[in-house]
């Protein structure tokens, strides 16, 4: 889809359908925005991690990050996700993969990763965040909820909206879904407690009006993030490998991650010889003729070992065991500065309450 909407004109015969879809989400905001009383306050802090585009902006990485943090400051923390993909529907805990793995089918892939890396600290997956959170206030007494991906999901109250957008690529062609990447018009950033730049590091000159636009429609703090590299874990023994362990081997490298090109420049920044890289869509569910082919192209290339994203290596089967080492890239999320501003933030006592933004009738773009 990042391919057709470069392609204004699918855009434009797309732009009908965007202008329907804005109106239906004028009309959900305006009925949060005038009745707050439709909005679940729970005993516990509750910080909401979302973005304003689909595709990978960084959320999964800067939940981890934030639980993380709070968990060391004392806080019973909780992550809260939807679960985008998974084929079953009650509310329930994702295993952290110590007994036995988690299934992406029954969780989602993202709730998945993040059991793994996050140790003591609950993931909880439901459509219905409001019951998500009670049990984990009851089961687990937590005291601080990280809402993934929250930011639309309006019915739950919240003590700060984070948005994050991704700095290489912040707005697409400005234009909602399915003409574009926006799930919400840009000036809904009214509602946002602080802005997170994901990949600020590789932004370029463009950096400093990225962030001047954002001002304009905003008073929330802008932080300044990157990714970096930290290890590569095998798959599926689970066993690292330093970073450095791979550099100047010629590897093939395959991802069904929302940018798969941010993966492929930080596969270069780690010194590895890309001999090919293959392309799958995001969230997509490795099958056996999947990885099949995988093996076939990394073998036609002469690759001494097989590259992927953590994400995706939650999506492969444990049966799969090729001729050739897989790695997966575990990838740290770092604010560059201001990181104590943020915490304070979160753990501040009166609510950034959402602010009531500006009405406006043009739902079909920015």
């Amino acid at each position: 889809m990042i391919a057709l909407w470069k392609k204004r004109g699918v855009s434009a015969l797309l732009f009908p359908f965007s202008r329907i879809y804005g109106g239906v989400v004028a009309v959900r905001n305006r009925k949060y925005d005038r009745h707050r009383d439709r909005t679940a306050r729970l005993p516990a802090r509750v910080i909401s991690v979302g973005n304003i585009t689909v595709g990978g902006t960084g959320k999964t990485p800067l939940v981890i990050f934030l639980a993380e943090r709070l968990q060391k400051r004392g806080h019973g923390v909780a992550v809260l996700s939807r679960g985008y993909g998974r084929m079953t529907r009650h509310v329930h805990a994702v295993p952290d993969g110590r007994d036995a793995p988690a299934d992406p089918a029954e969780s989602g892939d993202e709730p998945a990763l993040m059991a793994r890396r996050l140790d003591g600290i609950p993931v909880v997956v439901g459509k219905d965040r409001v019951s998500a959170s009670r049990m984990c206030i009851q089961r687990y007494g937590s005291d601080m909820l990280i809402l993934d991906d929250g930011f639309q999901h309006r019915r739950l109250g919240r003590d700060l909206d984070i948005v994050v957008i991704d700095a290489r690529e912040p707005f697409g062609n400005r234009w909602l879904l399915p003409a574009g990447p926006l799930r919400e018009p840009l000036f809904v950033l009214s509602r946002a407690g602080a802005v997170v730049l994901s990949r600020s590091d590789q932004a370029g000159a463009g950096l400093e009006e990225i962030i001047r636009e954002i001002r304009r429609r905003t008073a929330a703090p802008v932080f300044l993030a990157r990714h970096r590299a930290r290890d590569w874990i095998g798959i599926p023994e689970n066993g690292t490998l330093p970073l450095e362990s791979l550099a100047g081997r010629s590897c093939f490298a395959f991802s069904g991650i929302g940018h798969p090109d941010a993966f492929r420049e930080t596969l270069r920044e780690t010194g590895v010889d890309i001999a090919a890289f293959l392309r799958y869509p995001d969230h997509h569910r490795y099958r056996e003729r999947d990885l099949k082919r995988v093996l076939r192209e990394a073998e036609k290339h002469g690759a001494s070992a097989i590259l992927t994203t953590e994400k995706d290596g939650v999506r492969i089967p444990r049966f799969w065991c090729p001729r050739i080492p897989v790695y997966a890239l575990r990838i740290d999320f770092e604010l560059m500065d201001k990181e104590d501003d943020l915490i304070r933030m979160i753990e501040k006592k009166e609510r950034f309450r959402e602010e009531i933004h500006a009405e406006k009738t043009d739902y079909g773009g920015g």
